[in-house]
């Protein structure tokens, strides 16, 4: 991923060129203008037009999102959570669960929009120095706190402080090539970095990921490690905290005066239902608009047969995967030897075809998957690396002293240390697959002499136990993303996810995965890449088992405008938020167009299409210069 080089913005240089041929005495398909107060009237009208087209032009939210005359506000949207919202702080955040909604209440300065390309949510526009260390961002100038306050650069100076200072969450990623942050009046925000740094835009508009913005006048008397920010949250986003009730639901508002432009239903409802086929029960029974987790396997072809009309099958194979986690800071699970030792006690293979049912793909032991492109190295592949081999995992455990020297069949040391362990994975109700090859895992470790009890537990409590680090080991899943640079979040010793979860550690990776960071040529950063992976492969703080395939669906009767792309993965997003409605709210009379926009201009704040108000002023420009030559031809 490239920079941006962009000395100039949009709009400069669109004066400028407008300027240019307005001093040469023509404007592009109008006629020759022969006196100084014609020229003074088009250049007052076609400026105003060029200011109007321009002023939001890097935020391209209208190329994702349709505002057609006939589309309705109003409406209730009833999007399923599989887990209760355990915080609201963007801070601290790690659940998709918990950020599905902090998405919604919550903007960062950009964002990834579904075709991959970067749209400004707080910022309006951006450039990079040519040396690539200085990022500017323009930052919109009519954003206000859900509270009423004006936004402004400070609160981004306030937040970027905070997170990089405590290197907080996902913060943590970008704290050590910060050297600072500041503003340039109320809305200009600058990030200097202490060496070029290529996917920062992906760092901080990465779907579900971003570094959200909290306001000063809150946040600054509060602990950011400890806020659950559960009761009021405020932030600047297109909706807001209606109601929240433990167990069963977040309900969320819709921000009548976001800078955006106001989405079209009035609220979200966020029903908690724990359980894929309860959520496909009340989806088929109209209940609930899509699915947020796969259609269970067993069912999905009987549901395709099925031809249901109103309801629409979306599949994603993931770019992350579900994975089992070394707690690397206690024995033995801190040696290398026996992280390898585990991957031998599992069939991946057998998983893919056994739990889901072909719905999936084998796991790669440097996390980087086919998805990546020319990053991606098929020889190491866990079945390549590790295929499934009870007798290779015994001679690992023999060659390091661990048998079993009292013959109850548990390994021990000589001096009868025994291994007792603990594998904790997600509840059979909340992932039935998971669940199944954490008993698979916890057989063939036995089967190899390893005492290890496997304990599902409910999701929240699993992720307390994620990010306390406090586990052997822990199955889970996620990282998905699309640039290799995630390799520094689970890999790196400063890494957030590393940090919190695995605690190892490996200087010459460290190397590696920094430098890949710093890379000129894409060629040099394949190159750095491959050479982190090999050691990655090796060491193996995570067991990257599978690349889940999902299988979606939304229903299109009642709620429509769905948005789907790369970028995403489901139709759970931004843009569709932004995009969607209630579909028995449109007049009988009226004939819908396609619901995706394919205009790159933003929303515009009078409700009038940015299209029209741009044609409209051309179309008074040209009116005013042929009733100039009308005039000056009677005379």
């Amino acid at each position: 991923m490239g920079l941006r080089m962009k000395p100039q913005t949009k709009q400069s240089r669109r004066r400028q060129a407008l300027n240019t041929e307005l001093e040469g005495g023509k404007v592009r398909g109008c006629c020759y203008l022969r006196s100084r107060n014609a020229v003074v009237i088009l250049l007052s009208i076609l400026a105003l037009s060029a200011n109007v087209f321009n002023a939001e032009s890097a935020a391209t939210l209208t190329k994702y999102v349709s505002r057609p005359s006939w589309k309705p506000r109003g409406g209730t949207a009833r999007i399923p959570n599989f887990a209760d919202v355990a915080t609201l702080n963007p801070f601290m955040a790690a659940s998709d669960w918990d950020l599905h909604a902090i998405e919604l209440l919550y903007d960062p300065l950009v964002t990834q929009a579904p075709d991959l390309e970067y749209v400004g949510r707080l910022a309006r526009d951006w450039t990079v120095s040519q040396d690539g260390l200085t990022w500017t961002f323009f930052l919109y100038e009519n954003v206000t706190w859900h509270d009423g306050t004006r936004f402004t650069a400070k609160d981004c100076v306030f937040t970027f402080s905070v997170g990089l200072k405590n290197k907080l969450g996902r913060f943590a990623d970008i704290a050590d090539w910060v050297n600072a942050v500041e503003m340039s009046g109320n809305y200009t925000f600058i990030i200097r970095m202490k060496m070029p740094y290529a996917p920062l835009l992906y760092v901080l508009g990465r779907p579900l990921s971003p570094r959200y913005i909290v306001p000063e006048h809150i946040w600054s008397s509060l602990d950011a490690t400890r806020f659950s920010n559960l009761d009021n949250p405020i932030g600047t986003g297109p909706f807001r905290l209606s109601e929240k009730k433990a167990g069963q639901y977040v309900k969320l508002k819709v921000n009548e005066k976001y800078h955006l432009g106001r989405p079209f239903v009035d609220e979200i409802l966020f029903p908690i239902i724990t359980n894929g086929d309860a959520m496909l029960l009340v989806l088929k029974a109209g209940e609930i608009d899509c699915m947020v987790w796969t259609i269970p396997y067993a069912t999905v072809d009987q549901m395709k047969k099925e031809k249901q009309p109103n309801i629409v099958f979306d599949e994603w194979a993931e770019t992350g995967g579900r994975y089992l986690i070394f707690q690397c800071s206690r024995y033995p699970t801190s040696e290398a030897w026996f992280r390898q030792m585990v991957a031998y006690c599992i069939n991946a293979t057998d998983v893919v075809n056994t739990i889901y049912l072909g719905y999936a793909l084998p796991g790669d032991t440097a996390w980087i998957g086919p998805s990546f492109g020319k990053y991606y190295d098929p020889s190491l592949s866990k079945e390549k690396v590790y295929p499934y081999s009870l007798a290779k995992a015994a001679e690992i455990l023999d060659s390091h002293g661990f048998k079993d020297v009292d013959g109850d069949g548990w390994r021990e040391t000589s001096n009868k240390t025994k291994m007792e362990l603990t594998l904790y994975s997600p509840t059979v109700e909340y992932d039935p697959q998971r669940a199944r090859w954490g008993e698979m895992l916890a057989n063939g470790m036995t089967k190899a002499g390893v005492k290890v009890s496997h304990k599902p537990l409910e999701w929240n409590t699993l992720m307390g136990y994620s990010d306390q680090g406090n586990f052997d080991m822990l199955i889970t899943g996620g990282g998905a993303s699309i640039d290799p640079d995630v390799l520094y979040e689970f890999y790196h010793s400063g890494g957030s996810r590393n940090k919190r979860q695995t605690r190892y550690s490996n200087p010459s990776l460290d190397t590696l995965i920094e430098s890949q960071r710093k890379a000129v040529t894409e060629s040099e950063r394949v190159n750095t890449v491959k050479q982190a992976m090999q050691i990655i492969s090796k060491e193996l703080p995570y067991l990257q088992l599978v690349h889940q395939k999902f299988v979606y669906a939304h229903r299109t009767d009642k709620i429509d405008g769905w948005i789907f792309g790369p970028a995403y993965f489901t139709v759970e997003n931004y843009c569709t938020f932004m995009n969607i409605y209630d579909v028995s709210l449109v007049k009988p009379t009226t004939t819908r167009a396609a619901t995706t926009a394919t205009t790159t201009q933003p929303p515009s704040a009078g409700g009038m299409g940015m299209e029209t108000i741009v044609l409209a002023l051309v179309a008074v420009a040209i009116v005013v210069a042929v009733m100039y030559y009308a005039v000056k031809k009677r005379k």
